[in-house]
């Protein structure tokens, strides 16, 4: 089902999927990583650190550990082996998050130098992160 259906494409009977949207990154990454016998081919599997014949998991929740003990409960587009992709077409601002939501991952602190990441100006007295491009 497309998360963005009832709101960013027009009204139809029936539900919207993802493959019915050409602005949907999941269509991105199924015609590059579904195309037959592609996760079977070494040089691929070795530029992207893979096992021969890894299966593409589209829809991952990782289940992230956050430092209040709750999960984060994000989707990932797609999970490839040990390796996470998120494919980014339309988001303008997918750069930009409030400090305080980066640095609430439990594993933030060992992961990332903080102090070397780059900052904006606060706004309404909310410090932000270009966190998504460190990621």
């Amino acid at each position: 089902m497309h998360t963005q259906g009832r709101h960013s494409l027009p009204a139809k009977d029936g539900v919207w999927h993802e493959l019915d949207s050409p602005l949907s990154s999941d269509p991105l990454l199924m015609n590059i990583f579904c195309y037959p016998g592609l996760t079977r081919r070494l040089e691929v599997c070795r530029i992207l650190g893979l096992e021969s014949g890894s299966i593409p998991e589209f829809g991952f929740m990782p289940r992230v550990p956050l430092l209040n003990q709750a999960t984060e409960r994000t989707e990932i587009d797609m999970k490839l082996g040990n390796m996470l992709f998120e494919a980014k077409l339309t988001e303008g601002d997918f750069q930009i998050e409030r400090a305080e939501l980066v640095e609430g991952y439990r594993d933030f602190r060992e992961v990332f130098e903080s102090r070397r990441l780059p900052r904006l100006e606060p706004r309404r007295n909310t410090s932000r992160i270009s966190s998504y491009a460190t990621f």
